[in-house]
């Protein structure tokens, strides 16, 4: 019973609490269904506010002595109230997207709108900027003339500054015809995993619940990217996952730039495709660390709170479509991350799912 629970997701609400309407609806549970396993998520019902703790006691008190574990369901702070995120710029995720721009009577023009993204109040923008440029005489989508590519993000220059777009030139007289390719980094409140933030999060809310002997945690749905629903994007997904700590994270453990790389991974040389490659599988090696040691750390805090063989699921995909936003968000890590019940929703592809069961 415990490698294979049956497992219950139960919705709570406001009226979940009205006159401990929980506690019925927990006996009715327990009389007419095989449900051994009830995990608790929010849903309107917010289980960062202390007063919840007598609710969750007496629940699980009463499950126990009817052989039910009750499991909680960890949201990061910043996804309920984030009027109460601490989210700096310095640890915030900000979403990558590219400009490309020619070189014009001696100017580039640059501008970036953020997209694809949540925004809105569960992760609204809080600044842009332009991270890079490079002039280069393009060949060919993806390609430029060997020898032509020079750094010019000295040179650009900010006209127009918001949280959600940003607007620049280029003054180029000597690249007269090139291509200016530029990377615009717009940030939310919403923390880069390589930050501490969200580790904070988990950790101050599974402190605040340590006298009360839930079963385990779930960490459903993690992600590293404040991006839009899947099906409300119109078009290709193409952003990319920048932030401030992420950089940092990424220069140590490679020696390489960030930002260069970002450019690799769009343009290389004429002719030296394995540049290109050799970028991406860089940029995701070092990427996927940051959703995996955020995970890591659930695991191993929740079983020093909740004990050795507290529960721990369910699943960490999220958009569950891998020509989207999915690797950005999770980094496909499944094989990596530590469970006790893996499992997938919607519509992911089959082997993921077989491999995961």
């Amino acid at each position: 019973m415990k490698r294979h629970p049956h497992i219950h997701y139960w919705f709570w609400t406001d009226a979940t609490l009205q006159n401990e309407h929980y506690l019925q609806t927990l006996e009715r549970i327990a009389a007419t269904s095989r449900f051994d396993l009830l995990t608790l998520t929010d849903r309107g019902c917010d289980f960062w506010d202390p007063s919840l703790k007598p609710h969750f006691a007496a629940l699980v008190k009463r499950a126990h002595e009817l052989d039910i574990r009750i499991v909680l369901q960890l949201w990061p702070r910043g996804a309920i109230d984030t009027t109460a995120a601490s989210v700096t710029l310095d640890q915030a995720a900000a979403i990558a997207l590219d400009i490309e721009a020619p070189v014009v009577h001696g100017r580039a023009v640059l501008r970036s709108r953020d997209k694809w993204t949540r925004g809105g109040e569960r992760a609204p923008a809080i600044d842009s900027e332009i991270l890079c440029a490079y002039a280069f005489q393009k060949t060919a989508d993806g390609y430029y003339q060997g020898g032509t590519l020079t750094d010019v993000s000295d040179r650009v220059q900010t006209i127009h500054r918001t949280p959600d777009r940003v607007s620049a030139v280029v003054d180029l007289p000597e690249h007269e015809g090139y291509t200016v390719f530029a990377v615009a980094a717009h940030y939310h409140r919403f923390a880069d995993v390589f930050s501490d933030s969200i580790i904070w999060d988990y950790q101050m809310l599974m402190d605040l619940y340590a006298d009360v002997p839930f079963d385990g945690i779930a960490l459903d749905e993690f992600k590293g990217l404040p991006s839009a629903a899947a099906h409300t994007i119109s078009e290709e997904f193409r952003g990319r996952m920048y932030g401030r700590c992420f950089e940092t994270e990424f220069e140590q453990a490679s020696g390489r730039s960030l930002r260069r790389t970002l450019l690799d991974m769009r343009y290389c040389p004429d002719g030296q495709d394995h540049i290109r490659a050799g970028a991406i599988n860089l940029y995701f090696d070092i990427w996927r660390r940051g959703t995996t040691r955020v995970e890591d750390f659930v695991c191993e805090y929740s079983r020093k709170i909740f004990g050795a063989d507290a529960f721990l699921g369910f699943h960490n995909t999220y958009h569950n479509d891998l020509a989207s936003d999915e690797i950005w968000n999770t980094g496909c890590n499944w094989w990596e991350v530590k469970r006790d019940y893996a499992q997938t929703d919607e519509n992911m592809v089959f082997p993921v799912r077989m491999g995961l069961a």
